[in-house]
């Protein structure tokens, strides 16, 4: 049997893993068949993904019934080093530190035009940067309690604003940082 010219070996391949996988169609599946019925490498690679998807099944097997314990996640994330401390308020307290002594990032949180902009932006830098602390901690940690309400007390704007009247990004970092109390 003749390869069809219209298919070539990388479209098979394509066409393979997927099949291997058991995502394709009626006619794709006719395509790849035809195609390594005349062509001894394409069914060599076949041969070869099955063997080793067939492996990596049985490997999987060994754990399926695997429970993992609650200190799981914080053991290897302290063994490749992505933990940065202990719970998110450490990481809290150890990214505003980074924050504040990374020019780039001080900039642009210094450029927030609002509390929640500022708590959002904060919180995506730490994700960017391998940290793990959630929003609420940050609105706590600023006195910024009603900030899922877009409505601040008095005395929450008073703090974010310094007392100029307007919002205050370096305000907001130093008081993440204790500078400010």
């Amino acid at each position: 049997m003749d390869i069809d010219p219209m298919v070539s070996c990388d479209d098979t391949l394509l066409l393979l893993s997927r099949h291997l996988d058991g995502d394709l169609s009626g006619a794709e599946d006719g395509v790849m068949h035809a195609h390594i019925a005349g062509c001894a490498a394409c069914r060599q690679a076949l041969d070869e993904m099955s063997q080793l998807t067939l492996a990596l099944r049985e490997l999987g097997r060994h754990f399926d019934e695997a429970v993992l314990d609650d200190g799981f996640t914080a053991q290897w994330q302290a063994r490749l080093g992505t933990g940065h401390g202990e719970n998110g308020d450490e990481q809290l307290r150890l990214f505003g530190r980074r924050a504040a002594n990374d020019a780039a990032m001080r900039s642009a949180l210094q450029a927030a035009k609002d509390p929640l902009g500022f708590v959002r932006l904060f919180v995506q830098l730490g994700r960017d940067n391998g940290y793990r602390f959630k929003a609420e901690q940050v609105e706590l940690k600023l006195g910024l309690e009603a900030a899922n309400d877009d409505k601040l007390s008095d005395a929450q704007l008073e703090r974010v604003a310094g007392g100029s009247g307007g919002f205050d990004g370096k305000k907001m970092l130093d008081l993440l940082n204790g500078l400010d109390q």
